[in-house]
């Protein structure tokens, strides 16, 4: 109780010392955020960063919108990983100073604009402290999260790409993380794809069972591993079901079982009798649920 008491007498305390100094130092607290803000952006913008490949090296160059410090990767044709970080003294310099005046200009530009909306309105009056705190803080967030979102964004590009309407349409494009180990897609749209997952910083190749195939199932390019009489291959099934994986089955007559995993993935295997699968099923319906279930 007394650490609850504790915490939020600080709390307060913290708000009242915040709020007098606002009162006190409004104006010049305005200029402190443009100046300081304008480096804490310049500061923010290094978790911005583009891939290029000069040469045989993957670099990455950290900064934006002038990218100042480069962190070469690796070696695009052995895969072997550098780690170097190259500071050139002149550039360095020369954009850090640039796009701390960019920023500068920006923050300038929002007071300015803040004060001549404030000068047609009759009534209500704009924040300006709280609305240049606010665009920091937007800023930051922005830049921090830009690698995240650039995922997301590929990801989404990549299952966008998808569609087909035969076998022949689908094609892996490469083994890449974070990814996948086998990024199937449109042969379409393949081109796009790979230049956008290389404009990501790989963390190397996943591991994988090197019998993935792409396949074209349900109008969707999906990741198939071969069917097999090997016992592996069904155990792999049966624990995708166990662990609740598995979005549909489809039983052939010849035994053939063809799994559709939540996903994306598929595994094609043989089970040992006819209708092996659908009792595993009838295990674990209660812990997963309904599996959609089909057969020929």
């Amino acid at each position: 109780m007394c650490y609850y008491f504790f915490l939020g007498f600080l709390g307060g305390l913290i708000g009242i010392t915040l709020k007098g100094a606002y009162f006190l130092y409004k104006e010049k607290l305005d200029w402190i955020i443009i100046i300081a803000g304008s480096l804490f952006a310049t500061i923010s913008s290094l978790a911005v960063f583009k891939i290029e490949i000069g040469g045989t090296i993957m670099s990455a160059y950290h900064g934006f919108p002038y990218p100042y410090f480069t962190h070469q990767i690796k070696d695009v044709v052995d895969g072997f990983y550098i780690g170097k970080w190259i500071f050139l003294p002149g550039s360095l310099c020369h954009y850090i100073i640039f796009n701390y005046l960019l920023y500068l200009v920006i923050f300038v530009l929002f007071i300015y604009l803040i004060k001549f909306i404030n000068k047609n309105l009759k009534q209500k009056y704009l924040n300006t402290t709280f609305i240049l705190f606010g665009l920091l803080v937007f800023m930051a967030t922005l830049y921090v999260s830009f690698m995240s979102v650039k995922k997301s964004y590929i990801n989404h590009q990549i299952s966008k790409s998808k569609y087909c309407e035969k076998q022949s349409d689908c094609t892996i494009i490469g083994n890449i993380s974070p990814f996948s180990c086998a990024i199937v897609t449109n042969k379409n749209s393949a081109d796009r794809i790979l230049k956008l997952v290389k404009s990501y910083p790989s963390t190397g190749e996943l591991q994988c069972g090197g019998n993935e195939k792409a396949a074209c199932i349900q109008n969707k390019c999906r990741v198939s591993i071969d069917y097999t009489s090997k016992e592996t291959y069904w155990d792999m099934l049966k624990k995708a079901v166990e662990d609740c994986r598995v979005e549909s089955i489809m039983q052939a007559h010849n035994s053939e079982v063809t799994a559709i995993l939540k996903d994306g993935m598929v595994i094609n295997a043989v089970e040992p009798e006819i209708d092996d699968i659908f009792d595993i099923i009838d295990q674990y319906k209660d812990k997963c649920g309904e599996i959609k279930m089909m057969t020929e």
